[in-house]
């Protein structure tokens, strides 16, 4: 009888380590794929924020070109102006001048 009694000890505390592992090993795979769910979230979330940046600092860029590409064009505007100006003044002194007045 004590040798049952042994025996069948043995074999429960051989089932409740074998289900003591198995529990464990299953708490260690859940962790691990909460771990790597949380990481490829992380990824995702970083390759958003990343994308984002890049399409503000794009925009910027072209906002940026399009001011520098208005200011040109409106200094050679005023720079042709102010050439033609010139030109008009220029040419009136020519025709007022004693020497060069049409007669």
């Amino acid at each position: 009888m004590a040798s049952q009694q042994v025996a069948f000890g043995l074999a429960m505390a051989s089932q409740q380590v074998a289900f003591g592992l198995a529990m464990a090993s299953q708490q260690v795979a859940f962790g691990l794929a909460m771990a790597f769910q949380q990481v490829a979230f992380g990824l995702a979330m970083a390759s958003q924020q990343v994308a984002f940046g890049l399409a503000m600092a794009s925009q910027q860029v072209a906002f940026g070109l399009a001011m520098a590409f208005q200011q040109v064009a409106f200094g050679l505007a005023m720079a042709s102006q102010q050439v033609a100006f010139g030109l008009s003044m220029a040419s009136q002194q020519v025709n007022q001048h004693p020497i060069t007045r049409l007669k």
